[in-house]
């Protein structure tokens, strides 16, 4: 066939009318896949997880806190709201909602005069509450063109399309961002009102939506003055549009400005602003670390609205601040009155003096009389002037004023070394679990170490540390309840090291002593002398794995191997002191200190099981530390401090019932120079560590803040609320366990010649076989020397009268008060 040239055009045509049918079908296709595509962007968009903050309740389900990120959020049904809420946005952002298609032709032809006039479309708004909306999905709100604003009207078209009017407002508030870091109306309302938004009345309505625009303009945080006037000219515009009543209005608008409080400065978000709602802030900041080891990858705890089940009980957490807080305001107040009287007493007496001598030598650094004045001027000027200046600048609108305050804050805010600060952790006996929990005095930005959990933490624990490697010698059988100690002056040699020659506490000595009454009376000899037959080996091994501490060159660092060693000058932490005493009420068992149960997500699945870990880990061998009837002679050894003379006994008897008759045993510690003040005790349910002290420096809290007066107290009136409801128990008492009444000097059974004896328990194979024999002694020693004395002093004795009548008839309070003969005085020193 033979193409001709009518064949070639017409051809050339045919390949063209293709090329631009196919060309149509392409662009039309991909204008619908475009179109497709959008809406399926869209439909993500409306229905993406929002950034829900993580949730952490307690054991019983009470909310504790919220874990807050960026963008805090809470949803909200439409239906939910109060009609005030729906008029005030109307009113603000766009009245003619519900009669247009998402697009204003009056607002955009606004908006574009305003960027031919000004370049730009900072000046007219037009965007309605669907293109606004469009505008957040787009992510355009920084960015402001002719072509950006066309993106939203296609997109608010496509919205307008797909949702009824109601959806795109509900949408609207629950992703709008009103500043301070809330996004959505309900964040926003819990930050400024402390409610919800259902509760909002016009005046809160009307505050939260002229949010919207400029936050930090508008904020009555920041700048009440500013707000307030916006405020009243939307609820008079409410007004007019017949939302309200001007008497509804007016109402509203006083009701919230009689309750404002003006000492908010704005300077929070809603993130730091959870901290006043907070039930358990040193807690929650110890699950937020906790919770860095738990998840992984794109899990966010901050975004993903997690639900955190911890061990807390809020109603715990609540007395251990009651009584913990108070008494420490005490102490400071006593403290700080006790310091200044010093200092002035320093002052008034020397001043002048130095004062005079810096002025003779040149010396600027001893002037010290007028940088006492300027101080004291200072103290007045951030205690009394400063917060009235703040409350001044956010009446008036004065930011001046206001920087002013803060400046003034910022600088007296440093936190002082020497405050006085305290710290408790209350975990269950059982399974470790942390049911109250306090790391410190207010928990803020300068001051977040948790003195109750935080390893970096080093405290000496005094004598409450005692018990802990004394339990050694329990288990070992060196040493038992009954074992007698010298408690006397005495000087300890160490092969290379000094001669050690320690005190008493009050420089009293009480001679012959059991090991019971020696930890009861917290002796510093009798510990000493148990060391030294229990041995360094021993006693170090108990120690760190009462404590938890595994790791070879920290028990080498921790525990100098030294008779100090025996009084507590080793540094540990609350909560390795409240493992290691927790062991002696769960049968000589130790748990770790956990404060996490396990994590939901927001389908009710289970993503990660703390509880189960660590009941797996309580089956390990090396958390049976000793056995179940080591762990019962040390609980029966440290009752008795609670026994009259002992070191918890004060206050045991200023509770309110003596703790209803549960039983209870512990130990009080102060550490050298009165610098530490301790109180760790145990019921047979919980155990509780209770501290004060100076984190830094060598400050004393004084001798009448040791720990059986300060921490004891204290830890008895907290002990005995928490367990107010808890049934009557007894330690439990295991097998193998066997009593005897023995002397209270010599330790042995007792005999008929023994004036004192008690009951006391043993592992079955250690208890004494022996009759004292130390009173048969004493009772031959004092026959002997009255024997002597009858002789010196020449009395007859009628034959039928027996030696002990004349011993009775002689020592008669005349003659004891006589004291004139020196053997006699020598059979009485005998006596005693």
């Amino acid at each position: 066939m033979i193409f001709t040239n009518k064949h070639k055009i017409g051809f050339r045509i045919l390949l063209t009318l293709l090329i631009i049918l196919m060309t149509i079908l392409s662009v039309g296709l991909g204008f619908a896949l475009s179109i497709n595509t959008n809406n399926i962007n869209i439909e993500n968009f409306i229905h993406e997880k929002p950034s829900l903050p993580s949730v952490i309740l307690d054991r019983n389900g009470d909310v504790i806190s919220e874990l807050v990120g960026v963008e805090q959020r809470t949803l909200i049904e439409f239906n939910d709201l109060p009609k005030a809420q729906v008029f005030a946005l109307l009113t603000r952002e766009d009245n003619p909602f519900f009669q247009h298609s998402g697009f204003s032709i009056r607002g955009f032809s606004r908006a574009l005069f305003s960027m031919l006039k000004n370049g730009n479309l900072d000046g007219g708004g037009g965007s309605t509450l669907t293109m606004q909306l469009a505008k957040i999905r787009l992510d355009n709100v920084f960015n402001r063109t002719v072509f950006t604003k066309l993106l939203e009207l296609w997109e608010a078209w496509q919205i307008e399309r797909q949702y009824t009017k109601q959806e795109i407002m509900q949408m609207y508030l629950n992703k709008v961002n009103f500043g301070h870091g809330a996004y959505g109306i309900e964040a926003v309302s819990k930050y400024f009102f402390e409610h919800s938004a259902k509760e909002n009345t016009p005046a809160e309505s009307v505050m939260s939506v002229i949010q919207v625009a400029r936050p930090t303009l508008y904020s009555p945080d920041r700048n009440p003055g500013s707000a307030k006037k916006v405020q009243q000219r939307v609820l008079s515009q409410m007004v007019a549009n017949g939302y309200l009543t001007q008497e509804e209005a007016d109402k509203s608008f006083a009701t919230y400005w009689a309750n404002f409080d003006w000492s908010r400065d704005g300077s929070e978000t809603v993130h730091n602003a959870r901290n006043r709602e907070d039930q358990a802030p040193w807690f929650t900041e110890y699950v937020r670390e906790e919770i860095k080891n738990l998840l992984y990858g794109t899990q966010d705890v901050y975004k993903d609205g997690y639900t955190i089940h911890t061990t807390l009980d809020i109603s715990y957490q609540k007395s251990a601040d009651n009584y913990l807080l108070t008494k420490l305001e005490e102490v400071r107040k006593g403290y700080s009155t006790e310091s200044d009287a010093k200092k002035n007493t320093v002052y008034n007496q020397f001043s002048s003096i130095i004062s005079l001598m810096g002025l003779v030598s040149n010396i600027k650094e001893i002037k010290i009389e007028e940088e006492a004045k300027i101080k004291k001027e200072n103290d007045y000027f951030n205690q009394e002037i400063v917060p009235n200046i703040r409350v001044l600048s956010l009446v008036t609108g004065l930011n001046s004023l206001n920087t002013v305050s803060q400046v003034a804050l910022k600088s007296s805010g440093e936190r002082n070394e020497n405050q006085i600060e305290t710290a408790l952790l209350t975990i269950d006996n059982k399974n470790g679990q942390i049911l109250a929990m306090v790391g410190g005095s207010k928990f803020e930005y300068t001051n977040q170490l948790n003195r109750a959990i935080d390893p970096k933490v080093e405290i000496s624990p005094g004598s409450s540390f005692k018990p802990l490697f004394i339990s050694a010698g329990i288990s070992n059988n060196k040493i038992t309840a009954g074992t007698h100690f010298s408690d006397k002056p005495k000087t300890f040699e160490l092969d290379g090291a000094e001669p050690y020659t320690p005190n008493n506490y009050g420089g009293v000595w009480r001679g012959d002593v059991l090991l019971r009454y020696a930890l009861n009376k917290s002796l510093n000899i009798p510990a000493i002398e148990a060391l030294q037959i229990i041995g360094f080996d021993d006693a170090i091994r108990r120690s760190a794995a009462l404590l938890g501490i595994t790791d070879p060159g920290e028990i080498r660092a921790k525990f100098d191997r030294k008779f100090p060693m025996a009084l507590g000058t080793s540094t540990v932490n609350l909560a390795q002191m409240t493992r290691a005493y927790s062991a002696f009420a769960n049968n000589g068992k130790a748990n770790e200190p956990y404060g996490i149960r396990f994590i939901e997500n927001q389908n009710g699945a289970i993503i990660a099981n703390v509880e189960d870990d660590m009941l797996q880990k309580s089956y390990r061998a090396d958390r049976q530390v000793m056995s179940p009837q080591d762990a019962y002679i040390m609980t029966s050894v440290l009752e008795t401090t609670l026994a009259p003379g002992g070191t918890l006994n004060y206050g045991y008897r200023n509770t309110k019932n003596q703790f209803n008759g549960m039983a209870m045993a512990g130990k009080t510690g102060t550490s050298e120079n009165w610098k530490h003040s301790w109180a760790i005790g145990y019921s047979p349910y919980y155990t509780t560590a209770v501290w004060y002290g100076f984190d830094k420096g060598a400050n004393t809290l004084g001798q009448n803040n040791n720990g059986a007066v300060l921490s004891g107290l204290v830890w008895a009136k907290y002990m005995e609320e928490i367990h107010e409801k808890l049934p009557i128990k007894e330690f439990d008492k295991p097998s193998g366990i066997v009593e005897r009444t023995i002397c209270t000097v010599s330790g042995d059974l007792k005999s008929q010649k023994c004036p004192n004896s008690i009951r006391e328990v043993y592992k079955a194979g250690t208890e004494p076989t022996t009759f004292c024999e130390y009173h048969t002694f004493i009772e031959e020693s004092k026959n002997e020397s009255i024997m002597k004395i009858l002789d010196i002093i020449e009395i007859e004795l009628n034959p039928e009268e027996s030696i002990i009548n004349a011993e009775l008839e002689f020592f008669t309070p005349e003659i004891l008060d006589e004291g004139d003969n020196k053997e006699s005085d020598l059979s009485i020193e005998l006596w005693d």
